[in-house]
């Protein structure tokens, strides 16, 4: 049985009004999402790209930054917004560095990991004290040609060496 050009016609037409409408609700919910009491903010961050990417519609870089900065927890949005972020990434960025500040003032003894790649490596590494002689003696190497190039140009002899003193008592 064939069905009738109107019929297919109202099928096709409610379905894609349907669609709108859920598109609709989708951005509505976008624009009025906050981040809920407990929550952290990777399963905020979460949502939050959820719902950018179920609106379906244009929305711009900075209202993408605005909306998410918006919605963070009165105590994460203070230190996240400082400095201008110029794209939604960097905003998750500062907010996870803000969140991580936050617990790291209200729970000092709490280890919450270390991002940075390159700490963590040097964390892996074992240091035999010949290594640490080596870079001590490297170090007072170059803090004596850095006198002797001071010396040499400045006739400041007494002045560097007082520097060097003053730092070495701290």
């Amino acid at each position: 049985m064939a069905r009738s050009f109107v019929t297919k016609f109202k099928e096709e037409f409610i379905s894609e009004e349907a669609k709108e409408e859920k598109k609709r609700e989708w951005f509505y919910q976008w624009e009025k999402m906050r981040q809920l009491p407990g929550e952290n903010i990777d399963t905020y961050t979460k949502k939050y790209q959820k719902m950018v990417r179920n609106a379906e519609r244009v929305i711009t870089e900075e209202e993408k930054v605005m909306k998410y900065q918006e919605g963070l927890l009165p105590m994460y949005y203070a230190n996240a917004t400082v400095g201008n972020s110029a794209n939604l990434t960097e905003a998750i960025r500062n907010a996870k560095n803000s969140e991580r500040g936050f617990l790291w003032q209200m729970f000092p003894n709490q280890n919450y990991g270390q991002t940075n790649k390159v700490y963590q490596e040097l964390q892996k590494k074992d240091v035999k004290p010949e290594e640490i002689d080596d870079l001590t003696k490297m170090m007072k190497e170059m803090e004596i040609r850095l006198i002797k190039k001071f010396e040499s140009n400045n006739g400041m002899k007494g002045e560097i060496e007082n520097i060097i003193i003053l730092t070495r008592k701290k």
